[in-house]
């Protein structure tokens, strides 16, 4: 138990160690440029602690997810290969989903990533990945995942075989929902408004771990972990009620949002005392 009440540590180290320079270094830039000092030309807002995080973690990330994407390599791709039509992936960061997606069958993919320090490297690995905005088949949204009125009317925007009503035909959701506030409420209404009938809902997260003394840790270790990790929390329910969603037919009954679910968790050696645990999930949507 002494390794999962520490465990949080070693990452937020090396957080701090590889990160924290450049960081500072990125806040000193900006002082300079809002006080006439040297203007740089790039200007974020600098008083909002919300801002703050996002650069931070935007460094951080860089360091960090190349080598969290090889971790989970075989996993995104087993997962992600049956997306296809207009793909929708919520907090898509650095772009590290895009390579994943089969370019025969996803006409469009629209990136939702509210940290615009992440937004050059998002776009080059569309680009790799064969996907442009000079075409109509890439798309980045610099808004967050709660501005469903947004995401709705770029989905009714893009001209696809497969585009029914403004709908999306699949939604990523890898290691992001975490990080959404009210996520509970904003991804049902996502689903609910913009998935497709039979479309696909794809996940990959971390939630609250099955053995009570471990998601004790996940609560204790989730305040400060938010900060360093840009709103992220160890201790989501997010398996509980995705599995759980629920939509109302025209006629006003309440029914089950999925037709079809399977959700898997990675109880690899060791997941007792691993404090960040994953589930993997696919969902389909009702007719």
């Amino acid at each position: 138990m002494a390794s999962v009440a520490f465990a949080p540590l070693t990452p937020l180290r090396y957080a701090l160690k590889f990160a924290l320079i450049s960081f500072l270094c990125d806040v000193w830039t900006q002082i300079c440029d809002r006080f006439k000092i040297k203007s740089t030309g790039i200007r974020w807002r600098l008083s909002s602690f919300i801002e703050l995080r996002r650069a931070f973690f935007a460094h951080l990330w860089r360091v960090f997810g190349r080598g969290s994407d090889q971790h989970i390599h075989n996993y995104k791709q087993a997962l992600l290969s049956p997306a296809q039509g207009v793909v929708l992936d919520l907090g898509a960061g650095l772009g590290g989903t895009a390579s994943y997606l089969s370019r025969d069958k996803v006409f469009c993919y629209i990136a939702v990533e509210p940290n615009i320090h992440m937004h050059s490297e998002l776009r080059d690995a569309a680009h790799e990945a064969g996907f442009h905005e000079s075409d109509g088949t890439f798309v980045l949204l610099s808004c967050g995942a709660e501005d469903v009125r947004a995401i709705s009317d770029c989905a009714s925007t893009v001209n696809t075989p497969t585009n029914t009503q403004g709908s999306v035909d699949s939604i990523i959701c890898i290691l992001t929902l975490c990080s959404i506030p009210n996520a509970e409420r904003i991804v049902t209404q996502l689903v609910k408004e913009v998935l497709r009938p039979g479309g696909t809902l794809f996940m990959f997260e971390h939630v609250r771990h099955p053995i009570i003394s471990v998601a004790w840790w996940q609560w204790l270790w989730s305040p400060l972990w938010s900060v360093f990790f840009d709103g992220c929390r160890l201790d989501c329910v997010t398996d509980q009620w995705v599995e759980e969603m629920r939509d109302i037919e025209e006629s006003g009954r309440n029914i089950a949002m999925w037709k079809e679910r399977e959700l898997k968790s990675d109880k690899g050696d060791g997941w007792e005392d691993n404090i960040i645990y994953h589930v993997i999930g696919t969902f389909v949507k009702h007719d």
